[in-house]
This record gives C-alpha cells, sequence and structure tokens, in this order.
C-alpha cells in the first residue's frame, strides 16, 4: 500500500517535471529563433558581401545553421555542466533526508546521470536549436546581394 503510494507520487512528479522541460525547451527554441532573426538582420550586409563573391544560398544557410548547432551544443553542454554541479548538494541534502525519515543511513545517489542522457542533452539542443534555425537562415539565404550591400 505504502510502496504503491509512493510508485504514484514518483509517477505524478515525473509528469509535473516532463510539463516543465517541454515548456522550458519550447521557451529555448523561440529564444534560439529570435536571437538568428537578429543575426540575420545584423549580418545582411555581411551575407551580401558573402553572396556577392559567390556563396551559394545552400553555403549561407549552412553558415546559419552551423552556428545555431553551436549555440544548441554549448547551451546543452552548460546545462549538463550546471546539472552535475546541482548533483553534488543535492545528493548530500537528498541523502541526509532520507536517513532523518528511515532513521537508517542512505549509502547510494539520489540523483543519477546515466550515460545516455549524457550524451542526448547537449546532442537534443544542437537539433532543436538547428530546426529552430531553419527559417531564418532560409530568409538569409534569400537576400539579394544588391540591396544587401546598399543596406546601412
Amino acid at each position: 500500500s505504502v510502496l504503491k503510494q509512493v510508485e504514484t507520487m514518483l509517477t505524478v512528479i515525473t509528469v509535473i517535471i516532463a510539463f516543465l522541460t517541454g515548456i522550458a525547451l519550447i521557451v529555448s527554441t523561440l529564444g534560439i529563433v529570435n536571437t538568428m532573426i537578429t543575426s540575420v538582420l545584423e549580418r545582411t550586409r555581411e551575407i551580401g558581401i558573402f553572396k556577392a563573391v559567390g556563396a551559394t544560398n545552400s553555403q549561407v544557410m549552412a553558415v546559419f545553421l552551423t552556428e545555431s548547432a553551436m549555440i544548441g551544443l554549448v547551451g546543452g553542454l552548460l546545462g549538463l555542466a550546471i546539472a552535475l554541479l546541482a548533483m553534488i548538494p543535492g545528493d548530500a541534502i537528498g541523502s541526509s533526508m532520507i536517513a532523518e525519515r528511515a532513521a537508517i543511513p542512505y549509502r547510494g545517489n539520489v540523483f543519477v546521470l546515466p550515460l545516455w542522457l549524457a550524451f542526448a542533452g547537449p546532442a537534443l539542443g544542437a537539433v532543436t536549436a538547428v530546426l529552430a534555425a531553419i527559417i531564418p537562415a532560409r530568409r538569409a539565404a534569400q537576400i539579394d546581394p544588391v540591396k544587401a550591400l546598399r543596406h546601412d
């Protein structure tokens, strides 16, 4: 009975955390879209020069998609580093809380980062960033070089 209640609570907590993670992913995606649109607008002259010397639309897109992938990868790696740093005090606090309530010392780790998640987190950041940058990269590729060179 008690085990079933704990299992139900953990399921509810997991669903809530997944929901909050989804919201964070949407917000970060919008942030990346905004960053890339701003980057395209600020670099209009650079794009014009790039196209004037012979760059194709796909090469211009590749520049912005690569930049976005790097932003996503670095963001994912920073998030992973912050999570690892937060696990240290989190384990100590969690272990002491369990020991208080259970009246026995807890020897295991409360927070565990699976190896697959350590790789999937930064990869998901990079993929999400690339998907978010597709529209701004297309916009950059379609810029007319003559108009871009006249742009101030």
